[in-house]
């Protein structure tokens, strides 16, 4: 009995170092384009063969955590962050975006452990220092969230959130007149952002600067119709400033709109 032997000879072979650098650096390039066609998964996609071929490719798992990030993926965000870090302990940007990835999901202490580490590569970081600012102020401690926008805001003095974030921060510990600054420079940079004027205006009532509150609810009015907030809290400065008719005018206006404190404050001011 005759045996017949086979030899199978496999097509495949091993890519030299240069080519696998290569090969994951067009996966990565092409993971680029479909960010800017907003193909997100498609990205990953391209991403997950970039690692594949180059396990070690610190900014395909930052970009690939970043799109984790934008599709609220934050386990595996954290986890592509955690990686680039493993492979580039000195990398700021992966600490930066493992932190907001944590603050996302309501770890403060840990984005603010992150932010303070991507400082600690990069002393001049503008955006760590605003977002641990955020953090500090969620977590209650103010004067360190001052600070930090406050160093933010010197290295990007163009920031108009910086000065709204500042305003916040000055406001919830009864700084009016820091507070009243800063939403100053927010409106010079913005003058369309609505939620700008009506806080200044809030402050300005607590400075009983009722006139100066009634012009801002007003603008605020004029950008979003709709804000029944503004709409109480001018009837309420008018009130204050001695137009108690046109005061229950805006009053009425609020309790129509089923505003929750209006019945009350027309019984105090308008009977």
């Amino acid at each position: 009995m005759i045996r017949y032997f086979f030899l199978f000879f496999c097509s495949c072979y091993l890519l030299s170092p240069a080519l696998q650098a290569q090969k994951a650096e067009d996966y990565y390039n092409q993971g680029i384009n479909r960010i800017q066609t907003k193909d997100y998964n498609g990205a990953i996609a391209e991403f997950d063969k970039a690692i594949q071929v180059n396990p070690k490719y610190t900014n395909a798992y930052i970009n690939r955590g970043t799109l984790r990030y934008m599709l609220k993926d934050m386990v595996h965000a954290i986890a592509d962050f955690s990686k680039a870090i493993e492979l580039d302990p000195k990398n700021e940007n992966a600490f930066l975006n493992r932190g907001m990835a944590k603050k996302s999901i309501q770890d403060y202490e840990a984005a603010i452990y992150d932010y303070s580490r991507a400082l600690a590569i990069d002393s001049n970081f503008a955006k760590a220092y605003e977002n641990r600012g955020i953090a500090r102020f969620i977590t209650n401690d103010t004067l360190g969230a001052i600070s930090d926008f406050t160093r933010a805001l010197s290295l990007t003095p163009q920031n108009y959130m910086l000065y709204y974030n500042l305003a916040l921060a000055y406001k919830s510990i009864g700084d009016y007149t820091n507070a009243l600054e800063n939403y100053i420079w927010v409106i010079r940079f913005n003058p369309g952002y609505t939620q700008a004027w009506f806080n200044r205006g809030l402050v300005k009532f607590y400075l009983k600067d009722y006139t100066g509150a009634i012009e801002d609810y007003g603008k605020a009015l004029e950008l979003n119709p709709a804000l029944i907030d503004a709409v109480f809290n001018r009837g309420m400065a008018k009130i204050a400033a001695g137009d108690k008719a046109g005061g229950c005018v805006d009053l009425n206006t609020a309790m129509r709109s089923n505003y929750p404190m209006a019945a009350q404050a027309i019984e105090s001011n308008c009977k």
